[in-house]
C-alpha cells in the first residue's frame, strides 16, 4: 500500500500524501519517508522519469509508430520489475490476492509480511530492522527472548507499541493479558504501578501514611517516650490497613524497610516539583 500510495500521488510532498481522500498517520507519513530511502523506490523513480521523458518525445516527434514501440516495451519492463513476486514486496502494485500491507480501522498501515520457512524480515518504519540485523534475528517473534538481555531496543510510545505487538503476532487481548500477569506476579512490580505511579498521578494515601509516621514520631519524643521506628509502624493497625486498601504486602519486615526507604525519596522530590503558594 505505501508503494501505491507513493506512485499514484507521484510529486506529492511527503506531508500531503492522502488516502481515500484522507490525511495519512504521522506513522503512516514516517513509514512513506523510510520507504523513499530504500533503492527499490529509487529505480521506480528513475524508471518513471525514463518513461515520462520518452513520452514527451513521442508528443513532440510525431514520426510514425517506432517512438510509441519503444515507449511501449519500456513501460512493459518497468509493469513486469513492479509485479515480479520476487521483489520484496514494497514495490509491488496492489495485488487482489496478496498485498504487503492494509490500512487498519486507525488508519495506521498493518504489514501482511508473509514468512519464508522460519524466517520473516521486519516491517519498514517500526524500528526494529537494525535491532534484529544485529542480534541476527531471523523473526520479530524471536524479540520476546532477546529484548529482556538487553533492553536494546527504544519503545517511543504507544502506537510503537502497537506495531511491535503485531509484528511479534500479539493481539490486543494477549497484550493486556501478558500487562496484568507482569504486574501482578512480582509484588514490587504492583506496588510500583499501584503506589508510587498513583503518587505521581496526585494520589495522597502514601503522603498520609508518611505524616502518620512523623506525628507518631513527634508523640513520642513529646511525651519522652522511645523513637517510634519503623518496625513499629510496618506493625501497627493502620499500615496493615493501608495494605489491605491497596492490596499490597510485604513478605519481610527488611522489604518493607527498602520500600519505605525509596517511597519517602521519591515523595520529597516530589514534593519539591510542586509549585510553592498558599496552598502548598
Amino acid at each position: 500500500m505505501v508503494s501505491f500510495i507513493v506512485q499514484t500521488q507521484d510529486g506529492v510532498k511527503d506531508d500531503n500524501y492522502k488516502y481515500l481522500g484522507l490525511p495519512l498517520s504521522d506513522t503512516n507519513i514516517q513509514l512513506i519517508k523510510d520507504f523513499k530511502k530504500t533503492q527499490e523506490y529509487k529505480d521506480w523513480f528513475l524508471a518513471s522519469r525514463q518513461i515520462n521523458r520518452a513520452m514527451d518525445r513521442i508528443k513532440s516527434a510525431g514520426d510514425g509508430l517506432k517512438p510509441l514501440i519503444k515507449f511501449q516495451e519500456q513501460v512493459q519492463k518497468v509493469t513486469d520489475k513492479l509485479r515480479s513476486p520476487i521483489n520484496s514486496g514494497i514495490m509491488s502494485l496492489p495485488n487482489p490476492f496478496f498485498s504487503g500491507y492494509k490500512v487498519d480501522a486507525d488508519g495506521d498501515i498493518e504489514s501482511n509480511i508473509q514468512p519464508v520457512g522460519h524466517k520473516r524480515r521486519p516491517t519498514t518504519g517500526v524500528g526494529i530492522t537494525g535491532y534484529m540485523s544485529t542480534r541476527g534475528l531471523n523473526n520479530p517473534v524471536e524479540i520476546s527472548k532477546s529484548w529482556l538481555k538487553d533492553y536494546g531496543l527504544t519503545i517511543t510510545g504507544f502506537k510503537n507499541i502497537k506495531y511491535l505487538c503485531r509484528e511479534m503476532n500479539v493481539t490486543y487481548g494477549e497484550a493486556f493479558k501478558y500487562i496484568c500477569e507482569g504486574m501482578t506476579k512480582n509484588p514490587k512490580r504492583y506496588r510500583h504501578h499501584r503506589i508510587t505511579m498513583e503518587m505521581f498521578r496526585g494520589s495522597l494515601a502514601v503522603v498520609d501514611l508518611i505524616d502518620f509516621y512523623n506525628s507518631k514520631r513527634a508523640e513520642h519524643r513529646s511525651k519522652n517516650k522511645y523513637k517510634f521506628t519503623q518496625e513499629q509502624l510496618y506493625r501497627s493497625p493502620e499500615f496493615k490497613e493501608f495494605c489491605k486498601l491497596h492490596g499490597i504486602e510485604f513478605a519481610t519486615f527488611k522489604t518493607f524497610h527498602a520500600w519505605w526507604l525509596e517511597i519517602n525519596k521519591l515523595h520529597k522530590a516530589e514534593a519539591k516539583k510542586r509549585p510553592q503558594g498558599l496552598l502548598s
